[in-house]
């Protein structure tokens, strides 16, 4: 293109306060080491809609909004100067992004940076000086990303796209996997039978190697036990003594929030001696744990959160197997079309009425005309005297 440096414009759906959603055109002036990404399919987590409900403490909606949301999807590469990726390329866009890789000129190494990014540290999902999309920097929901070319990962031709949206989750429990030393003749224990419970089971049969009749699901609902149906499982709240006697030497925390204070006092009544307990659920209170018993029986407790850039390489791998990806599927329960930041709003809406236990997938529709783009650049006081890229040029 001729005329000067080529700039993107951006639609962007902000969460301004809770509830309330705002379109704004965004700028975008992509550095050399970045890739300008459109968005395709993405899908919302528990954290997103903690934001949208308001069920953040005050400090955090103060501190972080107003900002794009979602950190779960995939795009399609629309322009990159690293030629790490053809354009229209399928692309997972990895939201860990550790201070080495946004802030190369203070951090130049990953030792540089911190203990979790250095050669010996617990991996780059623990880096101290960390951005992570929709979480104080601006998400996914928003129509181009400028995103760093080495936080982004190509998905096979044989990978879906719902399927590759839950990769950001499926790394997640990988990672897990991964802290817990998991091994094929493990005994496991999964506490809840939510989505990252399933999920992890899957994980632990198709990545990790554990034999489906070492894996136990404790729960409380026979609706959501019963998706469970490879692994064996246990209603807690229809028979209490059938979990005494199964001593897991691995033991994985799903439940989080209030309730998390009795999963975590039930892993350790049946723990093994040595056993390890992962903690993946998250609370946004402070929770109590039994310590005399954690101490006597000489248990290893493990923090568990986010995922290194290693595991969705993986991931990816694994999910090109038919019989993984019609699990997974089961966590789909719908995908909408999402044309506007009206529908955006109106799907976030109706998550916040929902119970059900499944994952909504969004495919976005960039579309708007470039008349439509003009006018809108006048609005914004953005006068277009230069070559503007527009994803919808792009289709």
């Amino acid at each position: 293109m001729q005329g000067g440096p080529v700039k993107f414009i951006s639609r962007q759906y902000r969460l301004v306060k809770p509830f309330k959603f705002e379109e704004i055109l965004r700028e975008l002036e992509p550095a050399a080491d970045h890739a300008i990404v459109q968005p395709t399919l993405g899908s919302v987590c528990q954290a997103d809609m903690r934001y949208f409900l308001g069920r953040r403490r005050p400090k955090a909606l103060a501190d972080k909004l107003p900002m794009a949301l979602l950190h779960e999807g995939i795009g399609e590469v629309v322009h990159d100067p690293t030629g790490s990726f053809a354009v229209g390329e399928r692309v997972v866009i990895i939201p860990n992004i550790p201070g080495y890789i946004h802030s190369p000129e203070k951090y130049p190494t990953p030792e540089h940076c911190c203990r979790g990014c250095s050669e010996n540290g617990p991996g780059n999902n623990y880096c101290e000086n960390v951005l992570f999309l929709g979480s104080g920097v601006d998400g996914i929901g928003q129509s181009l990303m400028a995103h760093p070319a080495r936080c982004l990962v190509s998905v096979p031709d044989d990978v879906p796209g719902e399927i590759a949206t839950l990769s950001e989750l499926m790394s997640v429990c990988a990672s897990a996997c991964s802290r817990a030393a998991i091994g094929p003749r493990d005994r496991v224990a999964i506490m809840g039978d939510g989505i990252i419970a399933f999920l992890l089971a899957l994980t632990l049969e198709f990545v990790a190697g554990v034999r489906p009749e070492n894996i136990t699901v404790v729960g409380i609902s026979d609706e959501k036990l019963s998706r469970f149906e490879h692994v064996c499982t246990i209603n807690l709240a229809l028979d209490t003594q059938a979990i005494s006697g199964i001593e897991p030497n691995k033991i994985f925390e799903c439940v989080g929030g209030p309730s998390s204070h009795e999963s975590i006092k039930t892993a350790i009544e049946i723990a093994g001696r040595g056993a390890t307990l992962a903690l993946m659920g998250v609370s946004e209170e402070f929770v109590p744990i039994n310590t005399r018993d954690l101490l006597e029986k000489g248990l290893t407790l493990v923090g568990c959160s986010r995922s290194p850039h290693t595991e969705y390489t993986r991931v990816l791998h694994y999910m090109r197997n038919k019989k993984l990806q019609d699990q997974m599927l089961k966590v789909v329960q719908k995908t909408f079309s999402c044309d506007s930041v009206d529908q955006y709003s109106e799907i976030f809406q109706y998550l916040g009425r929902q119970t059900s236990w499944s994952k909504i997938i969004m495919q976005f529709n960039w579309q708007p005309a470039r008349a439509e783009i003009s006018k809108q650049l006048e609005q914004a006081g953005m006068a277009e005297n230069q070559e503007f890229i527009y994803a919808a040029l792009h289709r």
